[in-house]
């Protein structure tokens, strides 16, 4: 089977079967944050520097682990951020997002939303249940209650994108057949998806403080 052939095999399972697509995405995401934290536990009082050091205790101040946990969570959520942002390059590029978004932004539809719109469901459920085990930690990215709020923008325009796409579907069709490909509004909710690229910029700036890099910012 060619590169492409599986693509399209890929493709068409996750269209026709999300809510398994969504399981194997949590999934996906629960088992990359055990092999990440397996992987850097050993060299965590390296990898995370004075930071990671003589901080036990510390009263308001990260410990060793919660370092650990935030860094894990950290990682898989750029492995997110960067299969999100290559199914936006899609749609702007291979499926003339920006065209159909100009022309009908409300009832276009985009196939890429058949993955990513699974993909991101199953990260956001992964992402929520992390974020409680490290809900009060100071070496977060952004305070959690934005995180949150973040979640529930993303979560909101796939509910308005898929609930318009059922009301839009012709009369009769049995809503077992409804498929994320058939999401209204796409190329609008497309640019909800863009703002990932921030995301780039907000974890590079939490890695650099974890690692202990933050000196040059403190100093300011």
């Amino acid at each position: 089977m060619t590169p492409a052939a599986l693509a399209s095999s890929l493709w068409e399972a996750a269209d026709s079967h999300p809510t398994e697509a969504t399981a194997c995405s949590f999934a996906f995401f629960l088992g990359l944050n055990a092999c990440v934290g397996r992987l850097a536990r050993p060299h965590a009082p390296t990898l995370f520097g004075r930071r990671g050091r003589g901080q036990q205790g510390g009263r308001g101040r990260p410990h060793g682990d919660e370092l650990l946990g935030v860094f894990v969570n950290h990682t898989v959520t750029l492995v997110h951020v960067a299969l999100a942002v290559c199914g936006v390059w899609h749609m702007f590029v291979r499926e003339q997002g920006l065209e159909v978004l100009s022309r009908d932004p409300l009832h276009g539809r985009l196939p890429t939303t058949a993955v990513l719109y699974p993909l991101s469901l199953g990260y956001l459920l992964y992402d929520t249940l992390d974020l409680f085990r490290t809900y009060r930690s100071t070496a977060r990215s952004s305070p959690p209650q934005w995180i949150l709020l973040h979640h529930l923008a993303l979560l909101s325009g796939v509910a308005f994108s898929c609930g318009l796409g059922l009301r839009d579907a012709p009369s009769g069709e049995a809503p077992g057949l409804f498929r994320p490909s058939e999401c209204a509004a796409a190329p609008l909710i497309m640019l909800l998806f863009a703002h990932e690229l921030n995301s780039f910029f907000m974890l590079g700036r939490a890695w650099l403080r974890l690692l202990g890099c933050d000196s040059v910012g403190s100093a300011s």
